[in-house]
């Protein structure tokens, strides 16, 4: 393939100004906020401040004595649980506005910020960046978008069912102190309501069992005894979980790009190529201030500078779009493994949850009855999403197991499977007359490709990596591809 013969590729229109990412961030965060988890954890983290409140100050055991700077630094403790968790509730993980597309100085600005092209062509975003359909716009190099929230989220962390949100560029900082003072809080809470459970293994040391039954009967004892062990579930729950935060304020890496490493690693080791270097690892201390902010004070307290969202700052010699087209090459590769098949039977994507419309009864008795016992009691979990399927569908499947499959709808004269991806019983799917699917040649030779000697270097389904990392996609013109 001779580089002189590459067309330079189409642009695309830019994002509509009227796709403000600030309008109705107000009505969001309200929704956030009013929903039943932030309620739920206020009523937790209120209750167990009064249970402590009450063992520790109102009506003590008096083992310990417990003074009032004590008292001002564990309600202090609680203010700042309070305070981290709403603060990321109502700031939100930052999202991507819809129809979001890069300008064509950004693109050929940060595609030629590490070196010269070795070609002299242009490139666009479809190169570089994926497309989120569902969104109607680009994703920046560190978004994905979340099934759950319907939109694309900044520096995607995780979805977090007990803030109602994501966990992203916004609000990461305030979720990583909340998850600290967390378990500072419930420790201090252990700590003081221990005194009940040690009064009771004193009396029983000392064989008065009498004194051992009044004090256990007491309604103080009884509500002491209770938060004691509620105190010790949270701490270790959310204790781990603010321990594996250290991991990502370290490497600068979410969960989700957890993943995609890892599956770069395994991709590469495949096809030969080099290993895959993250491209936001700039070392300890810089990946601390990007997160926490760069004044030793702000580091307490759930506000401060942010750092850049869309174009973050890099490791030196990596590109800014390398991630983006490791992501490419991924899903390219996922789609050469694919299998299509047909859909024989009909599946209801609405009784996906036994906690929806229906009861937990109906809908064991219905999947039993239509599909099987083996596929009644191996179902996915109740917030995955479910494909509703009809008789005549073609299906793309991605997972498979002995009695689910995990599949989205290719639509008929479609190259490529459109819409949400779900779950569905393995049942309604004929197994035999499963087929390959075909990549588009497009996708194909989408993703990182160079020159050797005055060629391109092409090998396997997607275009390799050699020398050089620049980002382009070849088109065909004519009889061949160029």
């Amino acid at each position: 393939l001779e580089p002189s013969r590459l067309t330079p590729p189409q642009c695309f229109p830019m994002a509509d100004a009227s796709k403000d990412p600030s309008r109705g961030e107000v009505s969001g965060a309200c929704r956030r906020f009013c929903g039943w988890a932030p309620l739920a954890t206020t009523t937790i983290i209120l209750a167990l401040y009064a249970t402590t409140l009450w063992s520790g100050w109102l009506r003590p055991i008096k083992l310990v004595w417990h003074g009032r700077l004590e008292l001002a630094a564990f309600t202090l403790e609680v203010l700042l649980v309070l305070s981290c968790y709403y603060a990321t509730i109502l700031r939100g993980p930052g999202f991507v506005p819809r129809g979001w597309t890069p300008t064509e100085d950004e693109i050929t600005r940060l595609g030629n910020a590490r070196e010269e092209r070795p070609l002299d062509a242009p490139l666009s975003a479809h190169d570089c960046l994926q497309y989120c359909k569902r969104c109607s716009g680009f994703k920046p190099p560190r978004a994905h978008h979340c099934s759950t929230c319907g939109r694309c989220v900044l520096w995607m962390d995780h979805h977090c069912p007990w803030t109602n949100t994501c966990i992203g560029h916004h609000n990461l900082k305030c979720f990583v102190l909340f998850a600290h003072y967390v378990a500072l809080a419930c420790l201090h809470s252990f700590v003081i309501q221990s005194e009940a459970p040690i009064r009771l293994a004193l009396l029983a040391y000392r064989k008065k069992s009498g004194g051992f039954w009044r004090f256990l009967g007491r309604e103080r004892t009884i509500f002491a005894l209770a938060s004691w062990v509620a105190d010790l579930v949270i701490m270790l729950l959310v204790g781990s979980l603010a321990w594996d935060m250290h991991w990502t304020l370290g490497s600068n890496t979410t969960m989700v790009e957890e993943m995609i490493s890892d599956k770069a690693q395994l991709r590469r080791n495949h096809f030969g190529e080099h290993e895959f270097v993250f491209p936001y690892d700039m070392g300890s201390r810089r990946n601390w201030r990007v997160v926490m902010g760069s004044r030793i004070r702000s580091w307490f307290l759930p506000f401060g500078e942010e750092s850049e969202s869309i174009w973050p700052d890099m490791k030196e010699g990596c590109g800014a779009f390398s991630l983006s087209t490791e992501q490419l090459a991924q899903k390219a590769l996922s789609l050469s493994k694919s299998l299509v098949m047909p859909v024989t039977r009909a599946y209801d994507g609405r009784w996906g949850c036994c906690f929806s419309s229906i009861c937990r009864c109906c809908y064991w008795a219905h999947m039993t009855w239509f599909f099987g016992w083996g596929t009644c009691c191996s179902g996915p979990a109740c917030d995955e999403l479910h494909l509703t399927v009809r008789p005549g569908d073609q299906v793309i499947i991605s997972h498979q197991e002995e009695h689910w499959i995990l599949a989205r709808i290719l639509a008929e004269g479609a190259q490529e499977p459109d819409g949400p991806e779900g779950w569905l019983p393995s049942s309604c799917v004929e197994s035999a007359k499963a087929r390959k699917f075909e990549v588009p040649e497009q996708r194909r030779l989408q993703g990182h490709w160079t020159t050797r000697a005055g060629h391109v270097l092409v090998r396997g389904p997607i275009v390799s990596v050699a020398e050089r990392h620049d980002p382009y996609v070849l088109r065909r013109e004519g009889s061949g591809v160029t």
